[in-house]
């Protein structure tokens, strides 16, 4: 996140306060190479290992891995998969992908699932596709973008009603594919093969992670559902050629002159995959901890009721909004949607102290940092003021939701910006509760960190009438 689109003081280092933040040269004094430490949790069962606890809970288990080591190891099904915990290790991982890279089996059943688009590439693919990528979301775009945002979650919100309940969740979620399918397709594409792509792309979107390891029957089921998807994307690129000269899609084929029609099809489910859930879940998690903390609601409405002034939030509002900013800054750090970043090494390396040899699983998990007592105070708490500008920043490696280095998220920007914008209109217009069909607690074997059930009774709120005072 940058301070212009997410409303805090980014990740560079500060001077003063830092109040719910540890000082990154404090840790790193207590922390060097020399005390680095290999653990193993204990509580594996036979054969099983770990798996049962994590299925039990896995954000606990996850957050509690620094208590055993910088690098801890975990066992899972008879492998062997290592944690960094310390955030020195977490960038060297993240940063060195000559070293550590997507290959293994998970990752070629996961390319055979979802395709060989940017997210999922391996290291010598990579570049090629992030240069054609990456320029579709440079900041000057987002204003265009931004006004999607707008459009599609007033459509979201047009029929809701005073008292109703709402699955947020899948209602965000649907938000964000119908978007990022405008900007991929052309704002003026047929809205009929807009919901047609956004069915299909939440069935690929949520992937289970036991599929990845499902006997071919299912994982055939996979595939099925990413080859109707590559269908209706080639079927819409077609439709849309004549008016798709303001779409991401036409860019992409400039910039690919010699991609196949399924080369850029995978480019697409790959967009769906880094700028959909993303963004959704960091509004639902926002939207979960400020339920829970009237206070901070209260500070978030004071905010939005002073710059949107009745109205849903713009992109020209994005300067104005540094606490929702701070919000969602803080939502990410405790519950970052990537839970879990894999890794393969593919030489022989040392990390902790601990020499992997080729082929070793190695798993980013951005909790076991993010919510680490070393790094933060209060490192449960959520304080979105952590984020204020005046307040020293977290070394690097401690705060890494979009992941760092050559595969940080191309997105990042885009998801941020509509994440601020989607959190202000619904916080500002409505008044979510939790209800009994509220359950915050992190779903079962899912890709992504998101609620078992996020079933909200949504409030009509009373803005203040500015409708006498200037815009």
């Amino acid at each position: 996140m940058t301070s212009a689109h997410a409303g805090h003081g980014g990740h560079g280092e500060h001077n003063g306060e830092h109040s719910g933040r540890t000082s990154p040269s404090s840790y790193r004094s207590h922390s060097s190479h020399n005390s680095r430490n290999v653990g193993t949790p204990p509580g594996a069962w036979p054969l099983a290992g770990h798996a049962a606890a994590l299925a039990r809970a896995p954000l606990d288990v996850l957050t509690s891995l620094p208590e055993y080591g910088d690098l801890v190891e975990l066992r899972i099904m008879g492998r062997r998969l290592y944690f960094p915990c310390h955030p020195e290790l977490v960038w060297q991982v993240l940063t060195d992908d000559r070293t550590f890279d997507r290959t293994g089996p998970v990752w070629t059943t996961t390319r055979r699932m979802l395709g060989n688009g940017l997210a999922l590439r391996c290291r010598q693919d990579h570049r090629s596709s992030r240069r054609a990528v990456q320029p579709n979301f440079h900041p000057t775009l987002l204003r265009h973008q931004a006004a999607l945002v707008q459009e599609e979650i007033a459509a979201t919100t047009a029929g809701w009603r005073d008292h109703q309940h709402v699955d947020l969740y899948s209602a965000l979620v649907g938000t964000a594919v119908r978007t990022i399918t405008r900007a991929l397709f052309s704002a003026r594409a047929p809205r009929e093969a807009v919901e047609d792509i956004q069915r299909l792309a939440v069935a690929a979107i949520d992937t289970r992670l036991w599929r990845l390891a499902a006997p071919g029957p299912l994982r055939g089921l996979g595939l099925s559902r990413l080859r109707r998807l590559t269908d209706k994307i080639s079927d819409l690129r077609r439709t849309c050629d004549a008016a798709a000269g303001d779409g991401i899609v036409a860019r992409l084929e400039q910039a690919m002159p010699t991609a196949s029609d399924r080369d850029i099809a995978e480019e697409v489910v790959s967009l769906y995959l880094g700028a959909t859930d993303t963004s959704a879940l960091a509004v639902c998690w926002a939207l979960h901890l400020l339920t829970q903390h009237p206070a901070e609601a209260h500070r978030l409405h004071r905010e939005l009721d002073g710059t949107l002034r009745g109205r849903a939030a713009r992109y020209g509002d994005l300067p104005g909004l540094p606490r929702t900013g701070r919000v969602i800054a803080e939502a990410l750090r405790l519950y970052p949607p990537a839970w879990f970043v894999l890794r393969c090494t593919t030489r022989p390396v040392e990390l902790a102290g601990k020499r992997l040899p080729t082929g070793s699983t190695v798993v980013v998990c951005p909790a076991a940092v993010h919510r680490n007592p070393a790094l933060y105070e209060d490192p449960a708490g959520f304080v979105p003021d952590r984020w204020l500008p005046d307040r020293a920043a977290p070394p690097r490696g401690a705060y890494v939701p979009f992941g760092a280095g050559a595969r940080k998220c191309v997105a990042e920007h885009f998801g941020t910006a509509q994440a601020v914008l989607t959190l202000a209109t619904l916080v500002h217009l409505w008044n979510p509760q939790a209800t009994s069909g509220t359950d915050g607690r992190p779903a079962h074997f899912a890709a992504m960190l998101k609620p078992r059930r996020f079933v909200l009774e949504v409030h009509a709120r009373s803005t203040p009438d500015y409708r006498s005072t200037p815009d």
